[in-house]
């Protein structure tokens, strides 16, 4: 059965299907470049795929990885989406347990992984499918795709000076994507491969003929 039909098994739960309806309606109406449903989408797809084979509990994973970037409805400083995101789930799941809840929580607020910007390390099987969905989006030609959008939402207003082609090819050709927690999701990124590094370093090549 394909990921999508997967997906449409799933939200025959009501309660499943409203988060998702409410969820892609928001996003829609955002305006939000990067981080709208176009990714999430993908990202939940993503979920399935890992969530599935690891055997996690798709009853945490799913609503997890329909709101893990609602923080960005909120605000749209990235460095605390998933902080933001963890706080405000709790009204967008009155129809779950406590126990659930803080259980998704716990997912959207370590979906970034630890690293220099984020300090939260996922530890539950859940928490790791659910950062793995959001990072495969970095891995392959999706992940220059996503990376151009990304600098489009976020760049020319954290960074000034990425108004140069010749910065932004050097931040690209070092970027150095996040090794995932599955062994599912890192056999999709070791087949995809860091895209990012490859496309900009031959850019930078060319670019360095005006420096």
């Amino acid at each position: 059965m394909k990921v999508h039909n997967k997906l449409k098994k799933y939200l025959k739960e009501t309660r499943l299907n409203n988060l998702y309806k409410e969820a892609k309606s928001k996003f829609d109406k955002s305006g939000l470049i990067s981080h709208n449903w176009d990714h999430i989408y993908r990202d939940i797809i993503n979920a399935i795929r890992i969530g599935e084979v690891e055997g996690a509990d798709m009853n945490i994973v799913l609503p997890a990885i329909i709101l893990h970037d609602i923080g960005f409805l909120y605000n749209p400083d990235p460095s605390k989406h998933h902080l933001i995101g963890a706080e405000k789930c709790v009204e967008w799941l009155e129809d779950w347990i406590k126990e659930d809840v803080e259980k998704i929580a716990s997912c959207i607020k370590c979906h970034k992984g630890k690293s220099k910007k984020f300090n939260f390390e996922p530890e539950t099987l859940e928490e790791k499918v659910v950062c793995d969905a959001d990072l495969l989006e970095k891995y392959g030609m999706i992940g220059v795709l996503a990376g151009l959008r990304t600098f489009i939402e976020f760049g020319q207003t954290s960074k000034p000076e990425f108004k140069s082609l010749y910065n932004i090819s050097k931040a690209f050709s070092n970027y150095e994507v996040s090794s995932t927690y599955t062994r599912t999701a890192s056999e999709i990124a070791r087949r995809r491969g860091n895209k990012l590094q490859e496309v900009f370093s031959k850019a930078l090549e060319e670019l360095e003929e005006y420096e």
